[in-house]
């Protein structure tokens, strides 16, 4: 089953320190994670993600290689991966509550997968 992963909700996860910046190793754990359970890691990332990441060249390397896909330019990254889930009928790894669409996406909490990162 393919699951879309919120990449720029994963990558900011635990960034609760000043100046701390999105993790890529966020990412790279999630993706192998979803993977070692059998699932097909779907990543996409808002563009603002690409500039604010702490790997930034290793992340552009993700994008040029299709492993993470990038919403268009202007686009709402949240709308755009819920859009994307309903099409494809998957599950999407994230802690956002996409409040904002539930008037439209009347499945998300059937859809959302929350999670969590353990030492």
């Amino acid at each position: 089953m393919k699951v879309i992963v919120d990449a720029s909700n994963v990558a900011h996860f635990g960034k609760d320190k000043e100046g701390k910046k999105p993790s890529l190793d966020n990412l790279l754990k999630s993706i192998e994670a979803l993977e070692k359970l059998g699932y097909e890691p779907f990543p996409i990332s808002e563009a603002s993600l690409r500039h604010e990441i702490d790997e930034k060249e290793k992340f552009n390397e993700l994008l040029e290689n299709g492993t993470v896909q990038q919403v268009p330019s202007g686009t709402t990254a949240d709308h755009f991966i819920l859009k994307i889930a309903e099409e494809e009928n998957c599950k999407i790894l994230s802690n956002d509550n996409f409040r904002e669409f539930k008037d439209e996406f009347r499945d998300i909490n059937n859809r959302r997968i929350p999670f969590n990162f353990v030492e």
